[in-house]
């Protein structure tokens, strides 16, 4: 057993601490040294606070092995990527629904069919700022 690991151990007791926890410390420190391929008194704390990042709480489930995109349902996401409409056909027909004709009448309002009148033109800000927000 080495120097650090010794202290550690003793320090775990001094607090009290019961046995399986001190082998769960302790176990932690290794993965952590072995995620690291370095000695737990070399790892740096920014290297700790990275580690600790990618540390789920308890009772989490890391999301990417569910649904669709779970290597066990490839096929389902295959079967609703073809039940989906292309790309070309789907811009034809929002090109012909977004399009009206000019007969010189006011646009209408779907719901209630009145006459939409114009208020007030804004145009929109092109910043960097917002272009970087969208």
């Amino acid at each position: 057993m080495t120097q650090l690991r010794q202290r550690m151990i003793e320090c775990l007791q001094l607090r009290g601490l019961s046995e399986r926890t001190q082998e769960s410390y302790v176990q932690a420190v290794r993965l952590l040294a072995e995620h690291y391929h370095k000695s737990p008194d070399l790892i740096s704390e920014e290297f700790i606070r990275r580690f600790l990042q990618h540390v789920l709480p308890k009772g989490f489930v890391k999301v990417r092995y569910y649904g669709l995109l779970a290597a066990s349902n490839r096929h389902l996401l295959d079967q609703a990527r073809r039940m989906l409409p292309t790309a070309a056909s789907q811009s034809n027909s929002s090109n012909s629904d977004c399009q009206r004709k000019d007969t010189g009448e006011p646009p209408r309002c779907p719901k209630c069919g009145a006459a939409l009148r114009l208020v007030q033109m804004r145009p929109y800000p092109l910043t960097e700022r917002s272009f970087l927000e969208h």
